[in-house]
């Protein structure tokens, strides 16, 4: 029997199938956040037995990666960064990732995830291995730069701010910044993080340079 898929944007899956387990996943993470839902909680959703889940998945954490993966396709990311003239890379890599926290269907559930991450091991890990699906890394390899997991690592750490203050902790200004301002602001950072040099050592600790500031004319 085919029925409705429990999740918004659902278009009919099998009960009891992979896909109707994630539809009730991305609905349940989007509507009590990451630690709100269980495994149980999801099969009680899908309307399945928890062992069918667990048939599929191993932890909450795999359903997660799993649930919002499917909606992203990654490799049609990675393809239209890809296909960026080399001077437009860093822009296209921006304007993807912020898309990712934009799109309807993937948005709540990742947010969920992401307001849970600093103070929950389970959901820092599911970020983890979602971040790890390779759209940093594998656009920064194929740039050829050194040292490309630091460098990946880097831009992530910058992309993965801003999108905590702007779309998780709503800090202005950056939460009320037009789109294109901030991708266009954001490209300059990551422009500068696939040109840094990596080798680069800290300065020898001295005596701080003083600036003399005229103040009030003295």
């Amino acid at each position: 029997m085919t029925t409705g898929a429990a999740g918004a944007g659902g278009t009919g899956t099998r009960r009891g199938s992979r896909d109707y387990i994630l539809d009730a996943a991305r609905k349940l993470f989007a509507e009590k956040g990451f630690q709100g839902v269980s495994v149980r909680a999801i099969a009680k959703e899908a309307e399945v037995d928890p062992a069918l889940v667990h048939y599929f998945y191993s932890t909450k954490g795999d359903v997660f990666t799993a649930a919002v993966g499917d909606l992203c396709d990654v490799e049609g990311l990675l393809e239209r960064v890809r296909s960026a003239p080399e001077e437009q890379v860093a822009e296209r890599l921006v304007t993807v990732f912020l898309q990712l926290w934009e799109s309807p269907g993937v948005r709540e559930p990742l947010l969920a995830v992401a307001r849970s991450a600093v103070d929950n091991e389970e959901a820092n890990e599911a970020l983890t291995d979602f971040l790890d699906s390779g759209l940093v890394t594998q656009v920064v390899a194929a740039t050829g730069a050194s040292d490309p997991d630091r460098r990946a690592a880097l831009v992530t750490a910058q992309l993965m701010g801003a999108v905590m203050m702007r779309y998780v902790m709503r800090v202005e200004p950056l939460a009320g910044l037009d789109h294109d301002t901030l991708v266009a602001q954001l490209t300059v950072a990551v422009e500068q993080l696939l040109a840094l040099d990596l080798t680069m050592r800290p300065r020898p600790a001295g005596r701080p340079q003083t600036r003399s500031l005229a103040v009030g004319g003295l």
